[in-house]
């Protein structure tokens, strides 16, 4: 089984994010779960959601612990307790930021790969907002073989049918192909 725990902040579509991803790991026959977890109801306040991938079914009904994977939209959320809680060690974190990973990763104590793309740079070029969501799993998509872009495009076609799937699809590739990482021998 897979683990993957999403950080953010309120009004970023961290919640939305599980969910599109474990449609997009459906569409690829895993089984899947994703779960969403709310404090403090309002914008720009920490936000968590769960998705697990599994090639059985999952019996779990819990949030997730140790992540095999960390997706942080807002890079000040690795300084906030908790955040790199539980990451299995080798796990892969990756990172909405500018910076590059080997920037990022002396703030990050352990054996991680990071990883990092300019999703919102990304987003705001496409599609004139701040939509990280779709784009940082199309980076996701890029560093893990748990889902493809066709996947990923038809979980945010059934989630959104009447958005602009090529403008956002135009977003999720130049995230897959630009994401950067380190990647550990």
């Amino acid at each position: 089984m897979i683990e993957l725990r999403f950080h953010g902040r309120g009004g970023q579509g961290v919640a939305t994010a599980a969910e599109l991803f474990v449609r997009a790991a459906a569409y690829e026959n895993w089984f899947v779960q994703s779960t969403p977890f709310f404090g403090a109801e309002r914008r720009g306040a920490l936000v968590v959601a769960y998705a697990r991938a599994s090639d059985s079914p999952i019996w779990l009904r819990e949030p997730v612990y140790n992540p095999d994977i960390l997706v942080v939209f807002d890079q000040r959320a690795l300084s906030e307790a908790g955040v790199l809680d539980g990451l299995k060690a080798r796990g892969k974190i990756l990172v909405n930021s500018t910076q590059r990973p080997e920037d990022v990763k002396p703030n990050i104590d352990g054996d991680f790969q990071v990883f990092t793309v300019d999703a919102t740079g990304i987003s705001m070029k496409h599609l004139k907002r701040p939509t990280v969501n779709t784009t940082l799993l199309g980076a996701l998509a890029s560093i893990t073989d748990l889902i493809s872009l066709e996947a990923l495009r038809r979980a945010i076609l059934y989630r959104f049918p009447k958005i602009d799937i090529e403008a956002t699809m135009k977003a999720v590739d130049e995230a897959a192909t630009t994401v950067v990482g380190t990647y550990l021998s």
